[in-house]
């Protein structure tokens, strides 16, 4: 009887060279997925970034209109004080009434 060896199978190891070329070049497929996202990216960049610009308009146009409200407020509350000849030099506080058709009133304030 004679023993065979049985067949040695190689293996071949290959072994990953380290790229160092100025530059690589790429398959479209290769980056295609990476194409896709930064063209995505970009996109949401300028949503957010034209939501934020609007967001900001009418937050200038709330606060613009908030003064206009107010000093309007206070220049009607000053005529009426004028109009009651209520003395300048003391402080008083305006209350308006919780419902229409109620009566308001000048509270004077110590200082």
């Amino acid at each position: 009887m004679s023993a065979e060896n049985p067949p040695v199978e190689e293996t071949t190891t290959q072994e990953r060279t380290t790229n160092s070329s100025e530059i690589v070049e790429l398959e479209w497929k290769e980056v295609e997925q990476i194409f896709a996202l930064r063209e995505n990216l970009t996109s949401i960049e300028a949503n957010f970034s034209s939501m934020c610009l609007n967001f900001e308009k009418r937050k200038m146009e709330a606060l613009s209109a908030m003064k206009e409200y107010e000093n309007a407020m206070y220049s009607l509350a000053g005529q009426l004080k004028e109009e009651k000849n209520i003395d300048e030099s003391l402080t008083y506080e305006l209350k308006l009434p919780a419902s229409p058709e109620e009566k308001a009133y000048f509270i004077r304030k110590e200082v």
